[in-house]
């Protein structure tokens, strides 16, 4: 199954200054059933410290239910960031970079 996206958030984001990047279903946790969870993925460009810019997946209302960071957004990070990551390269939001 292949990832897929969505054309509004699942789940509540309160930070006005994010971009939506689309929901992702591509990841799968072993503790969870091997089962999907949903994320809704995010470019915030940080308007009051702009040189970091990060990306952000939530995977649930509550305020503590997402990831975020950078430094995590890697092929063998965390796979939802790495996702935002390259959709905000792919959309002009971020400068691309290598792996």
């Amino acid at each position: 199954m292949k990832p897929f996206t969505v054309c509004t958030p699942m789940f509540k984001h309160d930070c006005s200054d994010c971009v939506f990047l689309g929901t992702y279903a591509g990841h799968i946790y072993a503790d969870n059933d091997n089962s999907r969870v949903l994320h809704d993925l995010y470019f915030c460009p940080n308007i009051e410290n702009p040189e970091f810019p990060t990306v952000i997946a939530r995977y649930g209302n509550k305020g503590e239910e997402y990831q975020s960071g950078m430094s995590f957004a890697r092929a063998d990070g965390i796979l939802p960031l790495y996702e935002a990551r390259l959709r905000a390269e792919r959309y002009g939001l971020l400068q691309a970079t290598e792996d």
